[in-house]
């Protein structure tokens, strides 16, 4: 059985748009760096009032582990009470919602 193949010289960037102005953008990648990637971080109502700042809706209780990335954080919606895990030895981190409570 052979591979299906994909011709790159096909593909176009065309209606790509990441969102906000480039002064924010360029702010978020030194934020994400130095505090949303930073493994010592830890603190979740901080990242998660980070996130806020750059336009993210994020519910309360919400968890976010240490070096997780987030790319366009005002394109980011997360519910209240949820969170992120990463399986040991990956790099792809997993958003992940606890059952609602009566």
């Amino acid at each position: 059985m052979t591979q299906p193949s994909v011709d790159l010289r096909k593909f176009s960037h065309r209606g790509y748009r990441p969102g906000g102005s480039l002064i924010q953008r360029v702010a978020w990648l030194a934020v994400d760096a130095l505090i949303m990637r930073n493994p010592l971080m830890v603190s979740y109502k901080l990242k998660a009032a980070i996130l806020r700042m750059f336009g993210a809706t994020i519910g309360e209780g919400v968890v976010i582990k240490p070096s997780v990335h987030v790319t366009y954080p005002w394109r980011l919606i997360i519910g209240g009470h949820a969170g992120s895990a990463r399986r040991p030895g990956s790099t792809t981190w997993r958003m992940w919602r606890s059952a609602p409570t009566p």
